[in-house]
């Protein structure tokens, strides 16, 4: 049911509509592409009167770091059937969608090797690093004999 307020005075308007939904390229030179990393379900749908009201999942996924602030890359056409043949576009809602995509950040301290210089036979010294997470994300890390891992990638490699 269709609304309008006029003078104060409410009209009710009953009808079916179609709606769709279409992604446009509203990117820049650096992001050529924007409207590729949004994904819409359903793209078009029917509504009557007395359906309830219908709810449209927008996916983002990116492989690089990129942000997007308030870019009309959706529109919603509202389509009276009624109208004419095939309908009409009745109308046309930009819909403006921000996101950020960004990596995990992370400093990992001392930026050089780890030099435990001379040592006497069954001394032990101890040495340390630090990894500090510096992005907007919590990760895991793991940290590994790399000799072990080298063997495991030579067995690989052998077969």
């Amino acid at each position: 049911m269709l609304t309008y307020l006029v003078f104060g005075a409410q009209f009710y308007c009953d009808f079916i509509a179609y709606s769709s939904f279409t992604l446009e390229n509203v990117g820049d030179e650096s992001h050529p592409d924007v409207a590729s990393l949004f994904t819409v379900s359903p793209q078009k749908g029917t509504l009557a009167s007395t359906d309830k009201p219908s709810t449209v999942q927008i996916s983002f996924k990116s492989n690089t770091e990129i942000m997007v602030r308030d870019l009309p890359i959706l529109r919603c056409q509202v389509i009276e059937p009624n109208v004419a043949e095939g309908g009409e576009t009745i109308a046309s809602i930009p819909v403006k969608l921000t996101v950020k995509a960004v990596f995990s950040k992370y400093v990992i301290a001392p930026k050089a090797d780890i030099n435990f210089g001379s040592l006497l036979v069954n001394f032990k010294k101890t040495r340390t690093f630090t990894i500090e997470n510096t992005g907007q994300f919590d990760f895991k890390y793991t940290v590994t004999r790399a000799m072990r891992d080298l063997k495991r990638l030579d067995a690989k490699n052998k077969l």
